[in-house]
């Protein structure tokens, strides 16, 4: 059928009014028969007899409206074949026609605007179903315009504001930004302060608050979003009251998580209203409704969380019984009431606690019965978890049509099939989990995030079968999908919120490897692989293979960005929730990210065909990484509960050494010390000053016989002379897991000029990886400029904000600077500086001395900071790991950070990451980095750094290389500094030189 173009739709003058109420008659009669009697056909009825369709434009309106009205309902017909049938062309017509009906018309306020509003809806709406970002970003843009030149308060703005959140929550699930979920809560806020806002606009502020939750903990975003959501039940009508219903559940169960260890009863309650809620919802749905997949699939889920909850009663009592008659005996038995299943169980445990006809006993029985189990209901847990797998299963029939909701589906069977088989000993569950586990992890185009966390599983029961190749293979492939998770262009804290679930998985990936025979250089390749992927992805990989790329290959560059974002972001939610054409949206979602994939991976093997890009975006081979180990050691420590290895790299290549000794929970013990509640390591506090040095020390005895020890016999680097520190072998540890946390340069016995010591044997230095290693030499000089010429920044905070009034509130630096210009002619010292001053001289130092206090964060490694000054506002100026790591220095050497835990990421969940003020001046571009394990002395850091400047004046003065000087110098330094106190290690152990 030939149809009128949309350039002469579009023309002015436009043809007479006839011609579109033919045009729109012409294309009905087309599809209809077109599709006749076919599944096409079927789903096209609804559309074709929707009034806007039908009701062609009469001859009472003026020609513009008629042309509009006409160029739209030819748009959306021809839209909607093209998501049944994908051929591009029904795409590209559907386009022009809506964008004709609109192209002359100003986006002012008018009869127009309305048709510019569906326009960007229509544009959302193909980017739903094609997800190429051009669309999303054309319709963002547009919203944008359209809000700068609309008065505020009228109502196509508001729509416009509601449009604008949708859109940014669009953006979220791609970047994985949450500056997106910011905005779009901006935009939401405007709208629901003007006016009232749809249902969509409701349910939409109740998701980015439960997206915010997620990022920052804070509960008042997660009861904002229950609020919403109870709103969005309230306003709902018949066709929107399952959807908002869902909503709430969902909403009710998240909030349950959070609080049932922190606010017990609450939690309860939430967890039961949402059950009840989806319960009474699918005991009067259709089996054939659209919401059914959803409704099953949260249902499984949340009865996995009840079935959860009453597991942890056995614990809670042996705790209780254990606390006997003690004061705060009744607190801790309210919390554990809200746990029990039965009000039976709660009278037993009374009877067992106290004599018969305790009125106290008795009073409190009648509390309890009142206040939770006011239907003496007695669920029985078995039946709750079978009931959720049922659901589940069900859930899972019915997505066969979404790749992405049947992954999701596969992932929350095995949990809970796993689930019961650990408490039931049920192996025809084992079996079960272990398909479902397998088909999600090997479901290409489902989301990265979900394949992994089912690959964990499967590689679970096949290190438990000792099934090591199998292991090994599924281990492999989930490090390889570990940087996927994230785009680029994500933050560092969504990195660290996603990386948060993958820890630890780099070394059960390398210990079965070398469990199943596996060589060193695979073991090497997967923990430079799976370790370090903050750093790796954000910093290096742009700063080096993208923009290396982008420099000479531009055209092939562009396209690899594009096709990467088209595969990173999700399809979109599963099931029908959105719109009728939801399934058929999401079919052509995933064929169109299988496709992208499958372009991605032929434009790698394009750009890897290229001479200089032979290793783009894969690291170095192991081979390569011999070749940077010229003069010194590299040893990789991992650590995990099936074995602990170190794998030791030098010039005559890679070898393995076992360390039976090293156990993992041992481990674990040991770092109680080193971080958390129960740290020995704070100087500021001089309780027990003598006692905690005494638990570190055994600590430093143990890290030398299990770890240090062996990998100097193996190593042949057992020295009974005395030697020359510069003629001193050097290593570089690269810790993995909580040895990350390890002074492993000072483990030992340091008492009576004892030799049984890391100190005594070698130079140490230490790594994240050995790619952050090489990135951070890549660009550095040969050494210093010299004594005299070389550039010198001492940044001096005497005093800092907030910090008065406490132990070492005012630091020693007027010594260290002292010392600094002493060796250093060109030094310029910056007295109490602002975070803005110390950035901008940064970029001009080639040696950078920080004399301040430091902190760490252990919910939020990248918020560490040196904590400079405003004297705007008389307060402190944090220079957090954010910034340094956004600098790109190319002429720097050596940074000095004589601040506390400098060193320390104080994150026990995300370790590997190493994020710390340390690292981050290492992606800075500093080869050199000298940094604090835990909170210095303050006497002891500055006799550290004058001593330090000395030995690196006296090794240069020597003849010493000056990139072999820094960690000698150190080594020195820290040597000197423990002749005043070999007893105190928590005062001399925590300095440290990343670097080689």
């Amino acid at each position: 059928m030939k149809l009128l173009s949309p350039t002469a739709m579009a023309s002015r003058p436009y043809p007479p009014l006839w011609t579109f109420q033919l045009q729109i008659w012409r294309l009905k009669f087309f599809l209809e028969h077109q599709y006749h009697n076919t599944p096409i056909g079927i789903s096209l009825s609804e559309l074709l007899n929707d009034p806007f369709i039908c009701a062609s434009p009469s001859s009472n309106v003026d020609t513009v409206y008629a042309n509009i009205h006409a160029l739209t309902a030819i748009g959306m017909l021809r839209f909607r074949v093209f998501t049944i049938n994908q051929n591009d062309d029904d795409l590209e017509e559907s386009l022009a026609y809506m964008l004709g009906a609109v192209i002359d018309e100003p986006l002012e306020i008018g009869n127009a605007s309305r048709w510019w509003l569906a326009y960007v809806a229509f544009l959302n709406r193909v980017f739903r179903h094609t997800r190429d970002q051009q669309y999303l970003q054309q319709a963002y843009e547009l919203t944008d315009k359209f809000l700068a030149c609309t008065p505020t308060h009228c109502p196509e703005h508001l729509e416009a504001e509601t449009f604008l959140s949708i859109l940014a929550s669009e953006r979220f699930k791609i970047t994985q930004n949450i500056e997106w979920l910011e905005r779009g809560v901006n935009s939401v806020t405007i709208a629901t302060g003007l006016s009232a806002v749809d249902i969509e606009s409701i349910l939409v502020q109740a998701e980015v608050d439960l997206e915010i939750f997620g990022r920052t903990e804070e509960t008042s975003h997660i009861k904002a979003a229950i609020e919403l959501a109870r709103e969005a039940v309230r306003l709902s009508t018949p066709e929107h009251l399952d959807r908002s219903r869902y909503h709430l559940a969902c909403t009710l169960a998240r909030h349950y998580e959070v609080l049932q260890v922190r606010e017990t009863i609450e939690a309860v309650e939430n967890l039961a209203e949402a059950i009840d809620l989806l319960q009474h919802a699918l005991e009067s749905m259709p089996r054939g409704s659209k919401y059914r997949f959803e409704f099953s699939n949260a249902m499984g889920t949340m009865l996995m969380l009840k079935y959860k909850r009453s597991k942890v009663l056995a614990d809670l009592l042996d705790a209780m019984l254990q606390q006997g008659d003690t004061a705060d005996f009744w607190a801790k038995f309210i919390e554990m009431v809200a746990y029990m299943e039965s009000p039976d169980e709660v009278q037993r445990e009374l009877c067992s606690v106290f004599p018969d006809n305790n009125p106290e006993a008795h009073m409190f029985w009648k509390v309890c019965r009142s206040a939770y189990f006011p239907d003496d209901a007695v669920p029985d847990a078995k039946q709750d978890i079978n009931r959720a797998i049922d659901y589940l299963k069900d859930s899972l029939a019915i997505s066969q049509e979404s790749l992405e909701g049947r992954a999701g589906n596969l992932l929350n069977l095995a949990q809970s099939l796993k689930e019961k088989h650990n408490d039931f000993g049920d192996l025809e569950s084992k079996s079960e989990a272990i398909d479902a586990a397998m088909k999600a992890l090997w479901l290409s185009g489902a989301p990265p995030t979900i394949r992994i966390q089912a690959g964990l599983i499967a590689a679970g029961y096949a290190e438990g079968d000792g099934n090591w190749t199998l292991a090994a293979r599924l281990h492999t492939k989930i490090i390889a999908l570990i940087p996927s998770i994230v785009s680029r262009s994500s933050s560092r804290r969504d990195y660290q919120h996603m990386l948060r679930m993958t820890y630890g998985t780099s070394t059960r990936a390398a210990a079965a490897v070398l469990q199943s025979g596996g060589t060193p250089s695979q073991v090497l390749d997967l923990l430079e692989g799976g370790r370090g992927l903050i750093a790796s992805q954000l910093v290096i990989g742009c700063r080096d293979d993208v923009s290396d790329l982008a420099r000479l290959h531009p055209e092939l560059s562009g396209r690899y960005e594009e096709l990467r974002a088209l595969v990173l972001q999700p399809p979109g939610l599963q099931g029908s929730l959105q719109d009728d054409f939801q399934r058929d949206k999401l079919r052509a979602a995933l064929a169109s990210r299988e496709q992208s994939e499958r372009a991605l991976s032929l434009l790698e093997a394009k750009i890897r065909s290229l001479p200089e890009f032979s290793r783009f975006q894969l690291g170095m081979r192991a081979e390569d990484l011999v070749g940077e180990t010229k003069g010194c050691h590299i040893v990789y420590f991992n650590i995990a509960r099936l074995r602990s290895d170190a794998i030791c790299i030098d010039e005559s290549g890679i070898r393995v050494i076992p360390l039976p000794d090293l156990e993992f929970a041992e481990m674990k013990r040991w770092a109680r010390y080193l971080v958390g509640k129960e740290k020995k390591t704070k100087v500021a506090d001089l309780t027990d000053f003598m006692e905690r040095n005494e638990s570190i020390s055994q600590l430093l005895v143990w890290l030398w016989n299990a770890a240090v020890k062996p990998v100097l016999k193996g190593l042949d680097l057992l020295c009974l002379q005395q030697q020359e520190v510069e003629r001193m072998p050097h290593i570089i540890w690269i810790p993995t897991t909580d040895l990350s946390f390890f002074p492993i340069h000072a483990a030992g016995s340091h008492n009576n000029g004892s030799k049984e010591n890391t100190l005594s044997h070698v130079v140490s230095s230490y790594a994240v990886t050995i790619r952050s290693l090489v990135y951070a030499n890549k660009n550095a000089r040969a050494g210093l400029a010299g004594l005299e010429t070389s550039r010198v920044l001492a940044v001096a905070m005497r005093d800092t904000p907030d910090h008065r009034g406490v132990r070492y509130s005012r630091l020693n630096v007027d010594r260290e600077v002292d010392k600094l210009k002493q060796v250093f002619i060109n030094t310029r010292t910056l007295k109490s500086p602002s975070r803005a001053q110390v950035l901008d001289e940064l970029q001009r130092a080639d040696l950078i001395h920080f004399a301040c206090h430091g902190v760490s964060n252990a919910k939020d490694p990248s918020s560490g900071a040196l904590l400079l000054y405003d004297a705007a506002t008389n307060a402190v100026s944090p220079l957090t790991i954010d910034d340094i790591a956004s600098v790109n220095h190319r002429s720097a050497h050596i940074a000095y950070l004589s601040a506390c835990s400098t060193a320390d990421s104080a994150a026990t969940d995300i370790a590997d990451e190493s994020i710390h003020l340390a690292s981050a001046f290492q992606l800075a571009g500093f080869p050199h980095v000298i940094g604090t394990l835990w909170e210095a002395d303050d006497d002891a850091a500055t006799a550290v750094a004058k001593e330090f400047y000395s030995q690196i004046e006296s090794l240069l003065a020597a003849g010493t290389a000056p990139q072999n000087a820094v960690a000698c110098a150190l080594h020195q330094a820290v040597v000197e500094c423990r002749k005043g106190g070999s007893d105190c290690p928590i005062d001399w152990a925590p300095f440290v030189h990343f670097g080689r």
